[in-house]
């Protein structure tokens, strides 16, 4: 037995989902490990760099950029560079908020009340306590927000024509970068996550006795990955998906019993639409917001 025990404690934390194919077959999707997910992260780090150092300096990414300025005009860019700083700020507001002794126990409230898991059912006495404490935390979210808004606002309208179009450049080119990380961390978590799997279909669900715990990478290499087809990527990214809300859902129920507010997530760059918080956030949401204005 020996060593064999050990092996069927480690397949216990194995984190991962089937992906089935059209022929009945399975590839195994898994999440990273620690390093798996460091390399990935350095990856992402190194594409971003790259695409932006590159448009940088072609120098042809200003001209399209000043350009656009002068289709939409100063006071229309300004606004939307405005919105969108203010959006990447609401994390930093959520995590201040965390650490602010007057918002501790309005914190703490929402956080930990949990009708399912309490001893007595909420009152309806309490019940109200919670929409009025969430609704003000959501009301002072926004406040810092728009603060913030007004903020940029004022310190870009100082600015000269030549110094607003380095900054909206900036913007730019972290905006493309962003996008290319984003795509980069994904193919690298197909990469590394997607394991050769001799799953067999049961009545209770799939049979991975034959599978030696996933430990076969399917694909040589990142160029592999990248010239599969699409449906076949889509099917991957689906799982990878899920395995991510799944993961978060662990953690958020983890932090049910703790005060901690850590995430081993990495922080993963995306491109989203304006969002407001509307529910208490078990970790720092973020709020992206593209500018329309792009070359």
């Amino acid at each position: 037995m020996g060593k064999a025990k050990y092996k069927r404690v480690t397949d216990l934390y194995v984190q991962g989902t089937e992906v089935e194919l059209t022929d009945g077959t399975f590839i195994w999707m898994q999440v990273l490990n620690p390093y798996e997910r460091d390399e990935a992260v350095h990856d992402a780090q190194v594409a971003r760099a790259r695409i932006v150092m590159a448009l940088r300096e072609d120098g042809g990414e200003r001209l399209k950029v000043d350009a656009k300025m002068a289709e939409a005009g100063d006071d229309a860019i300004i606004a939307e560079m405005a919105e969108a700083k203010a959006g990447a700020k609401v994390p930093d507001f959520v995590n201040e908020l965390q650490v602010d002794p007057e918002w501790r126990e309005r914190i703490d409230i929402m956080e930990r009340s949990d009708e399912t898991q309490g001893a007595t059912p909420l009152t309806s006495e309490e019940n109200a306590l919670l929409i009025k404490v969430h609704a003000e935390y959501i009301e002072e979210i926004l406040r810092r927000e728009t603060a913030e808004r007004e903020y940029q606002e004022r310190r870009l309208t100082r600015m000269s024509h030549e110094e607003l179009l380095d900054e909206f450049l900036d913007m730019w080119l972290d905006k493309r970068g962003g996008s290319l990380a984003a795509a980069e961390y994904v193919l690298c978590e197909m990469w590394f996550g997607a394991r050769v799997c001799e799953g067999v279909k049961t009545d209770d669900g799939v049979n991975h006795d034959k599978c030696n715990g996933h430990t076969e990478r399917i694909w040589d290499s990142k160029n592999e990955v990248r010239s599969l087809p699409e449906p076949l990527q889509a099917l991957l990214r689906e799982a990878i998906g899920s395995l991510s809300m799944d993961v978060r859902a662990a953690k958020n129920s983890d932090r049910q019993g703790s005060s901690s507010d850590s995430s081993p997530l990495p922080s993963e760059p995306a491109e989203s639409t304006p969002s407001t918080p509307t529910a208490t956030p078990a970790s720092a949401p973020g709020t992206s917001r593209s500018l329309s204005a792009t070359p």
